[in-house]
């Protein structure tokens, strides 16, 4: 049994929006709209060169990179705090 304080179990309201609006992953424009790029291009370059601070993953016979949608949401909330 888990603690309830963990962050698998704490969801934040853009957490629980984004989950809401594309579910569990992210892949293609939604990844890399929320993660802040202009482009696919853009974020293909930004990966291949380790830019992407968000873990991303391949899944067996899919082409696209996917990400967690809770982890993407923690690393806006990240930067948001960073900012303040």
């Amino acid at each position: 049994m888990s603690d309830e304080t963990t962050p698998d179990h704490q969801s934040s309201a853009l957490a629980q929006q984004l989950v809401r609006l594309h579910g569990p992953l992210l892949s293609g424009e939604p990844l890399w709209r929320n993660l802040g790029f202009r482009s696919s291009d853009a974020f293909r370059q930004a990966k291949s060169r380790g830019h992407v601070e968000v873990t991303t993953f391949k899944l067996p016979g899919r082409r696209a990179t996917f990400a967690r949608t809770r982890d993407v949401a923690d690393w806006i909330e990240k930067l948001e705090e960073t900012a303040m």
